[in-house]
């Protein structure tokens, strides 16, 4: 069955003028790809990026191969998180971009609890999307569309758009109801194992399901 990771489509992220790598990947980006304007910010498709960082990057690539756990913190950088993504995120297709001018900017932070260093690059899922079928086998997905169905998904077509928190809510709600069978609660966490990472992001949802018969 798929993992969580196949339900980010778009990303947004924030590079940094005064950072030198976030500013020859942002020259680069708008020098070589279609880009969007939105809202401020510039929607690359997911497929650019992977060709500049391929092409452009290989000196970083090749670093990013030997670091060590311990020295994660002192070498990690913009080029190490976006590879990361291009690759564990099957169904990335677009990045948002933030192009931040502030001199002020630090992605070194310390844990609370132990101290140790740690590398933050922020980002945030705006669309994803989650097929039942990626996650039940056929013989659940009655189940897994009923959930879907209570939580006020497929009111009259085999797919919908809802934002996510409210419908993880739900979700959280159906999994302490003593009145569903092992099998709904099952469903149910199910779909948070493969949603709850994203929720405080609150990103719109593509439901779907291919029972068109709901």
């Amino acid at each position: 069955m798929a993992s969580e990771n196949l339900f980010p489509e778009i990303l947004s992220i924030t590079l940094y003028k005064h950072n030198s790598l976030d500013r020859k990947l942002f020259t680069l980006i708008m020098d070589n790809c279609h880009y969007r304007k939105h809202r401020g910010s510039f929607l690359v498709r997911s497929e650019d990026f992977t060709n500049i960082i391929k092409k452009y990057f290989k000196s970083e690539l090749e670093k990013i191969e030997i670091l060590s756990q311990g020295h994660l913190y002192k070498n990690a950088n913009t080029i190490y998180f976006l590879n990361k993504m291009l690759n564990e995120m099957k169904n990335l297709r677009w990045f948002q971009i933030e192009y931040d001018k502030n001199l002020a900017y630090n992605r070194v932070l310390a844990d609370h609890e132990t101290g140790a260093k740690v590398i933050d690059f922020d980002f945030k899922v705006v669309r994803g999307t989650f097929r039942t079928y990626d996650f039940f086998k056929d013989d659940q997905l009655r189940i897994a569309n009923d959930i879907l169905l209570d939580a006020g998904c497929f009111k009259k077509s085999h797919y919908c758009i809802v934002k996510l928190k409210p419908l993880i809510n739900n979700l959280e709600g159906q999994s302490q109801d003593k009145s569903k069978n092992e099998e709904q609660l099952e469903g149910c966490f199910k779909m948070l194992a493969a949603l709850k990472e994203w929720k405080d992001d609150n990103p719109q949802a593509l439901i779907v399901t291919d029972f068109l018969d709901i």
